[in-house]
Parts: structure tokens; sequence; C-alpha cells
């Protein structure tokens, strides 16, 4: 990865762009990686507070040429690599507090490329992430949802490809993630309601508030692909509650059947189930 001008500050005025001749506009470039004789790690650390180093700690590829920094990370090689914390390594915070106008607005802009070096074009690995095998157990098959907390991943997908089922088998979502929560969620062809939703308030931002309609269970054993079916949420197995950690239901007509996760639908944990 590279970043190029890092964080372009702009303000008081209301400019879109950082054009440093418009009135009442004041232009910082913070960071632009260049010194004279040479920009260091050390200037870098004198400016910017890194969360965690991750692979930099066993191999530190930050380099500064031309005003910019650039990182090379391959392949993945720490604990921290995994799930969401998987790019911390690249995010750093500035040291300096730059001050709010009262009137008017502050940009930050930033130049980012990434590259994945040694892709091979239409090489795909099964296997590598996690087990998402289904079991099936006479008429009923088994989905594993599946993470690992001690390693920090949760694999955010119920299956590799749609389950094909007879009609009149029974699916159990059964939770193996101790990292994560989930729901399984049918909305019969409707968009999912979101897991979090907005309340205005008289003064102020609005209060985020977790949906009821995401969180509430329904009662139906059965589906025909009509109606709104949802799981609530599923906890991790062994959890001290004995909060609920699988989900069963019966498919009783042929069809092709989408579900979700609520909790993670906005970074694509959805599959199918086809019925025969």
């Amino acid at each position: 990865m590279i970043i190029t001008t890092l964080t372009t500050l702009v303000g008081p005025g209301l400019a879109q762009n950082a054009i440093s001749k418009r009135p009442g506009t004041t232009v910082i470039v913070y960071d632009d990686f260049h010194k004279g004789g040479g920009y260091t790690l050390a200037d870098y650390d004198a400016k910017w507070s890194t969360n965690t180093l991750g692979e930099m700690a066993i191999a530190d590829t930050r380099q500064f040429d031309n005003h910019s920094l650039s990182i090379s990370a391959t392949p993945f090689r720490t604990g921290k690599d995994s799930s969401v914390s998987d790019n911390t390594k690249y995010l750093a915070v500035s040291k300096r507090v730059f001050a709010v106008p009262q009137i008017g607005s502050i940009t930050v802009s930033m130049d980012i490329a990434a590259e994945t070096p040694g892709t091979v074009k239409g090489r795909v690995v099964h296997g590598t992430c996690a087990n998402l095998r289904v079991e099936r157990h006479g008429t009923t098959f088994v989905v594993p949802l599946v993470g690992n907390s001690r390693q920090r991943y949760s694999v955010l997908r119920f299956t590799r490809k749609p389950l094909v089922i007879p009609r009149g088998s029974t699916v159990t979502w059964t939770m193996r993630d101790t990292f994560e929560i989930h729901t399984v969620t049918f909305t019969s062809g409707e968009k999912p309601p979101e897991f979090v939703v907005p309340e205005p308030q008289p003064k102020g931002p609005p209060k985020v508030l977790l949906n009821p309609k995401a969180l509430t269970p329904t009662t139906a054993t059965q589906y025909d692909g009509s109606g709104y079916i949802n799981s609530g949420m599923l906890f991790p197995p062994g959890n001290p509650g004995k909060l609920p950690s699988s989900f069963s239901l019966t498919f009783t007509k042929p069809g092709r059947y989408e579900y979700w996760c609520l909790i993670h639908a906005d970074v694509g944990q959805r599959s199918a189930i086809i019925v025969e």
C-alpha cells in the first residue's frame, strides 16, 4: 500500500477543495513524508501513533520515498491478521490536535493506492480459512457458523455455495463461532431490516438503537417461502446465560430461498437454500 500527502486540513472556510487562495481558507499539510536530507521512520514516529505494528514487528517494511509512505505486508504472519484486525497495522493517529472552527468546516484528504502482488488470475484455494462443511444426518442438515475467539476471527459466511436439500428437510444452523454473534433471517424477497436504526432527538444527534425486528425471534418452525422468519441473535456455544446458539427450520415447498445474517449483512453474510 502506498499513501501520499496524508491529512490535508482545510478550514474555516466552506471550501470543498484545498484552494489556499480562497478567502477565509487555511491549508495545512500535516505530513507529506518528505524532508530535506531524507524522511525517516523517526520523523514518522514524531507525528503518528501506531495502534499496533502487526507484521511490522516481524519485518518493518515501511519506506518513504518521493513524498510517499509505502508498506508491504504479505504474506500474513501474525495473530493480528485475522477478521477485522488485519488492517490495524496500517492505522496511525495524528499526534497533533486540530481545532474545529466555530464557523465553516474541516476537510481531511489523503491519497491511497493499494496493490496485491503475486496474484494469479483464476487461482482459487479452497479450505484455507475454515471448515464450512455442511453435515447431513438423515433429513437434517447442519450448517456450522465458524469462528474462534482465541485466534480472533469469525468467518462471515454460511456456506460456500447454496445448500441443496429435499423438500421436507430440516436445516439447523449451529454456532461454532466463539468470537461473534449472528442471525439467520429469511425475508421472502424483501429488503432485510437494518440491525441498527437511528432515533431522531429534539436536540442534538440521533440515538442509535438496535432494531427490535432484527433482535426478536419469530415462532415459525416451517417455511414455505413466504413471510418473515428470524432466529433472533445466536450466541457462542456454552455462553453463561444459556442464550440460543442454534436455529432450525423445516422447508415444505420447493424453491430457492435467500437468507441473511442481519448483523453482518453489510459485509455480505448471506446464502441460499434450494429445496427440490
